[in-house]
């Protein structure tokens, strides 16, 4: 704290861990041994938000949007914000995630034909929370 304002990063929040937000809609983290569990942190000096990690989704039949897990109040942007992700089905293809005002953050794949298990790799996703 600086004049009673937070400054420095936040310590690693891991969804699905105790006490943080739950996966949503089917999805779970990877679990490979290489893999990156979820997880999202803010940086309080600079106001940003970051998002990684792998995630699968067993027995998506290809609707859009399913909501993956919902932001804490205070780690929301004010406007929706869409990064490209990769994704690993039936075959590789390309998707995204958004981050809604309301927490959610959704996922997407483009193209997805033959889908039935996904996995998302998320990685380097940032925003400002002010925007």
């Amino acid at each position: 704290f600086v004049d009673l304002i937070r400054t420095g990063i936040d310590r690693r929040i891991y969804v699905g861990s105790a006490g943080n937000p739950t996966f949503l809609n089917g999805w779970t983290n990877n679990g490979c041994m290489t893999c990156a569990d979820l997880s999202f942190r803010r940086n309080y000096s600079t106001n940003r938000l970051y998002i990684d990690g792998s995630i699968d989704r067993l027995a998506w039949d290809g609707s859009s949007n399913p909501e993956i897990f919902r932001l804490p109040i205070d780690y929301r942007p004010i406007k929706a914000q869409s990064f490209p992700v990769i994704c690993s089905t039936t075959i590789n293809t390309i998707g995204f995630i958004t981050c809604n005002p309301d927490g959610f953050v959704t996922g997407t794949i483009l193209n997805p034909i033959g889908v039935s298990n996904t996995n998302m790799i998320i990685s380097g996703v940032n925003f400002f929370i002010d925007i």
